[in-house]
């Protein structure tokens, strides 16, 4: 959405008004659009300044300002419009979403909007689905806020920083997923609420070769259920994606790119480009930046390589993928359910949103959107990448300086960028479930097959 500021008269000209309004004159025609979901009251009462409200010469600039833009009512509008993000996927836990000072806990199919941070408690994960396809799962105790979403004919705009914790974005690729045979990873958000997405369970006797060397066929079921809907979903999805990612200690801006990210306040950040198996995306790529000031230089990501930032955050490192790295990832590595959900939500909440028939008009009233145009997303890239690496070399200079403080505000006890408690509950519904399902899907046939020593050197527990 498009920022707006009002400024005071400048010190070249005090009798010219600045009305900071910096916009296109043809996009200022389109202003005069209602979107979908704006008050017709400009009136800010929870933000209401009761001093600068009764205040007849405060109230008097405001009017000069206004009178200096034809659009200034309409540009406003457009300022405090929220445009939605996506949906909540799936949440386990405890997963809440702060909207300025007030604070609700997220629940299967939440919206998620522009100015939201997203975060978890102990023990709790979320998947978060984003419009154009684009899941995004956070790990215990971790924070993500979404600063804004901007949509043009080709491209959806994805402005996000990770505060803390640990984050795994997956872009959509338009490839077959291929089949596996094995389990799936991610068990901890099983079973989904989006029933249609859960695996066919297996029920009743089957025999024991099947029980020990088989039970693929269900799992096998799921990818060609994945890759049937995808097939059908890339008849209408033709956007690029197109991320700016925000850390600590770096940003990350690129097309198409999956990412597993790690951030701390005033400690470590770890990051890798991920492009294998369902990853892969055409035309994707990623750069980052680090902190200061100064520092222009811009690092093409390797595919698959794991990144270390320290403090002062001035340089990176090329790694070796850690124990806690790998065991995290191993988590996302076999996940066609959640793949089959979000191919779901995609026919039921973005296809429209790509049909080439939705006009500025129509993205406006009905969805609450204003469409982009790609020199206004590339202006908006350039401005960002300048401006982030700024703002966060201050916020890292004061985070470090007062980082008791700001950890305490936070409710953590440590800085640490990879912790045990992002995979270890998650690890043990991996290994519990597995042994669930063992038992559950095994009926003895015959006496032989009940006996404790029997049951010893076939190995059914």
């Amino acid at each position: 959405m498009t920022f707006i500021c009002f400024s005071k008269a400048s010190a070249e000209n005090p009798d010219r008004i600045s009305t900071g309004f910096e916009i296109l004159d043809d996009a200022q025609k389109d202003l005069r659009i209602d979107f979908q979901g704006q008050k017709k009251s400009l009136i800010d009462f929870e933000k209401m300044n009761v001093g600068e409200w009764l205040n007849y010469d405060f109230w008097e600039e405001k009017v000069a300002l206004q009178e200096a833009s034809p659009y200034w009512e309409a540009l406003l509008r457009t300022k405090r419009q929220n445009e939605q993000f996506g949906r909540v996927l799936a949440c386990h836990g405890r997963c809440i979403v702060s909207k300025g000072e007030a604070e609700n806990l997220l629940q299967y199919r939440s919206k998620i909007v522009e100015g939201d941070e997203v975060r978890t408690d102990d023990k709790s994960y979320v998947w978060l689905f984003l419009f154009d396809g684009t899941l995004i799962r956070l790990a215990p105790n971790s924070s993500i806020s979404l600063n804004e979403i901007n949509i043009s004919e080709k491209t959806m705009f994805f402005n996000i920083r990770l505060n803390q914790g640990n984050m795994y974005l997956l872009s959509r690729s338009r490839y077959p997923v291929k089949s596996q045979e094995r389990r799936e990873t991610d068990q901890v958000f099983f079973p989904l609420e989006l029933y249609e997405a859960n695996p066919k369970s297996q029920r009743g006797s089957i025999s024991l070769e099947d029980y020990l060397f088989s039970g693929a066929d269900a799992v096998v079921e799921q990818y060609d259920r994945v890759n049937y809907y995808q097939d059908f979903n890339n008849q209408f999805v033709n956007k690029n994606s197109y991320y700016f990612i925000s850390m600590p200690n770096a940003t990350i801006f690129g097309q198409n790119f999956s990412l597993e990210a790690y951030a701390a306040i005033a400690g470590d950040s770890y990051f890798k480009k991920r492009n294998y198996d369902f990853h892969v995306r055409d035309n994707n790529y990623a750069s980052f930046n680090l902190r200061g000031y100064a520092r222009k230089e811009e690092i093409t990501m390797v595919n698959d390589t794991w990144y270390k930032v320290s403090l002062p955050a001035k340089s990176y490192e090329e790694i070796e993928p850690l124990k806690p790295l790998r065991i995290n990832e191993f988590l996302t590595k076999r996940i066609p359910s959640i793949l089959l959900a979000r191919e779901l939500y995609l026919q039921r909440f973005s296809r429209a949103l790509f049909s080439e028939d939705v006009t500025k008009e129509v993205l406006a009233k009905k969805f609450g959107y204003r469409l982009w145009t790609e020199e206004e997303h590339l202006a908006r890239k350039k401005f960002l990448i300048d401006f982030t690496r700024r703002l966060e070399t201050s916020n890292l200079a004061v985070a470090k300086r007062y980082r008791e403080k700001v950890l305490e505000k936070s409710s953590l006890k440590d800085a640490r960028a990879l912790r045990p408690e992002y995979y270890k509950y998650a690890v043990y519904k991996y290994i519990s479930s597995g042994e669930k399902n063992r038992e559950v899907f095994f009926i003895p046939r015959y006496n032989s097959e009940k006996r404790e020593l029997w049951k010893y050197f076939n190995g059914i527990r």
